[in-house]
């Protein structure tokens, strides 16, 4: 498939969020073919449609290495379908628009900042102005297998004077599980930084 339609697919999708050909070159979004995503998905039993890559940046704007992608086509599986891709076993990183100067975000301890889920969403608030960054599933804030009681990346942006929203899906009130969710990433956020401050006095 040609690169250029590819393209217009992907710009297509990010309407849908009110971003633009402009705001995917600054979170450095890029197409992805069925023949790109078998090269990168070697360790997945999936055939992958057409994609686009979203990397995963640091506060400071530079890749982190990580990426997740999102498939212009849904897989329907027996579990559901399935709208995004990442690699197998890979730990999950918090994904921090590059809408924003986050470094002016981070040195200013009081200034509010919004957790969702989903990239998209993150960036779409981000480009209003609104510091906001995403988590890519409802418990992807946590890591059994690494041993983090909640994502590094909170730590950095944590103060006990800095006022956080988590926002995630209308239907919180009405699913336990992301109430839940949510609950327990509020707790374990807030138990970090008073663990920070002991172990620093």
């Amino acid at each position: 498939m040609a690169t250029t339609q590819l393209r217009q697919r992907m710009l297509h999708d990010l309407s849908y969020s009110s971003l633009t050909d402009a705001d995917a070159k600054k979170l450095k979004l890029q197409p992805m073919s069925p023949e790109d995503m078998a090269k990168v998905s070697t360790s997945s039993p999936l055939a992958l449609p057409a994609c686009y890559e979203i990397p995963y940046l640091s506060f400071t704007g530079q890749p982190t290495g990580f990426s997740r992608y999102k498939l212009l086509e849904p897989i329907v599986t027996k579990k559901g379908s399935i709208r995004y891709w990442q690699p197998p076993k890979s730990a999950p990183k918090l994904y921090i628009p590059a809408l924003l100067d986050w470094q002016k975000v981070v040195e200013k301890a009081d200034l509010e900042v919004w957790v969702t889920e989903g990239e998209k969403k993150a960036a779409a608030l981000c480009k209003l102005g609104v510091p906001c960054v995403a988590v890519s599933g409802v418990w992807a804030w946590t890591s059994k297998r690494l041993q983090q009681a909640v994502l590094p990346e909170f730590k950095v942006l944590g103060s006990e004077h800095r006022p956080f929203v988590l926002c995630f899906d209308s239907d919180v009130e009405s699913n336990p599980h992301i109430k839940g969710a949510l609950a327990a990433m509020a707790i374990e956020i807030e138990r970090s930084w008073l663990v920070a401050a002991t172990t620093t006095a």
